[in-house]
């Protein structure tokens, strides 16, 4: 990717960027775990695990505010040193690759699931893959563009299509039943949540150098999360008050089911393909901007000066890991929520309060 104005992002598109990233396939594959877990209490996650969040943010965001005009990459080089700095921009690599890769699959499973079952998921995962490496072979701003594009055609489509189904709603599906408060699965689904999506923007945070006004995109940041909480609880509300808790259970992806039942004046059906549309799109965002990540880190630890090779590399290792990790939908669900929270974790909490303190134990040094 190019210097100067090539890369560089106005607010608003960050904004876009940071918002379409941490929905991405939240709406696709966390509702069937999250409501048959919490029933009509299915809300409260997702609002504690922002709320945790936010402790998250600030301690990466104040990281970043310590040292201005400087890439998360950059500041993990600079405060742990060439050593230990390789090895933790390693780990973040293979980060940025792993989640990326359990999108794409997450899309390619979604769809042969419930759209196209006779399509190998291998055909969605280079599809979606390829098209990211192309978007970024032409810059972030071009990137930044298509997403001011396509964020109203995402809203008008995804929330146009779910509310034609708003006739089915019925009040008594979204009232608790006594004694159906659970705090157990509700602290288990809000860690979950707070691991995805919440624990997951750190490739977000790579894109601050390059906008304009670093306050106000820090300022968007927080914003985003607010946007996508509102949107994951009135996501849930809506399926709760149509579906109704007890069928969602039995549903693998209720908000694709859910489109797969409008049928708009007896011509237009099958608008769920309408609304995989939209799950392909987010999804696209979400994997170019952690393919971005991953290619900042490359191009910091090893120096390499050639952007397409990195690129290539990154087609192929991020294919081969969406296809290979995992041979089932069962698998690659468990394995979300196993082992991506510690992941997540480490990278999401430990390694910024490292990171501050060695910033703080460095005031006099400048990167």
């Amino acid at each position: 990717m190019k210097d100067s104005s090539y890369n560089h992002l106005t607010t608003w598109q960050f904004f876009l960027l940071a918002t379409n990233y941490l929905i991405g396939p939240t709406y696709f594959v966390q509702m069937n775990g999250l409501i048959s877990a919490t029933k009509q209490w299915s809300w409260v996650p997702p609002l504690l695990a922002f709320i945790m969040s936010l402790g998250v943010l600030w301690l990466w965001l104040h990281l970043l505010k310590r040292h201005p005009g400087k890439d998360l990459a950059e500041i993990t080089v600079g405060l742990l040193g060439q050593k230990l700095g390789f090895v933790i921009s390693l780990i973040f690599i293979y980060f940025f690759i792993l989640i990326a890769s359990l999108a794409t699959r997450n899309v390619g499973d979604v769809i042969t699931t419930v759209a196209m079952d006779y399509t190998p998921t291998v055909v969605f995962n280079l599809l979606t893959i390829t098209v990211a490496i192309y978007l970024l072979s032409k810059g972030l701003r071009t990137l930044g563009r298509s997403v001011e594009i396509l964020t109203p055609f995402i809203f008008i489509t995804f929330w146009g299509s779910l509310l034609l189904i708003i006739g089915e709603w019925d009040t008594d599906r979204i009232v608790p039943l006594p004694g159906s408060f659970d705090m157990q699965a509700i602290g288990s689904m809000t860690i979950a949540f707070f691991s995805f999506p919440y624990l997951e923007f750190l490739p977000i945070l790579l894109l601050i150098p390059l906008t304009r006004n670093a306050k106000r995109t820090r300022q968007s940041v927080y914003l985003a999360s607010i946007v996508t909480t509102i949107s994951t609880v009135g996501v849930v509300f809506l399926l709760l008050g149509t579906i109704g808790d007890t069928r969602i259970s039995n549903l693998t992806y209720p908000t694709m089911a859910a489109a797969q039942e409008i049928s708009l004046f007896r011509t237009i059906e099958n608008l769920d393909v309408f609304v995989s549309s939209i799950l392909i799109t987010t999804v696209l965002i979400k994997v170019s901007i952690l393919l971005y990540a991953a290619f900042i880190f490359i191009k910091c630890v090893f120096r390499f000066p050639y952007r397409i090779p990195i690129l290539f590399v990154l087609l192929f290792m991020t294919t081969a890991f969406s296809m290979g990790a995992h041979a089932n939908i069962v698998e690659n669900i468990e394995y979300a929520k196993t082992l991506v929270p510690i992941y997540s974790v480490i990278l999401g909490i430990l390694l910024p309060l490292l990171l501050l303190i060695m910033s703080y134990v460095r005031k006099g040094v400048q990167l």
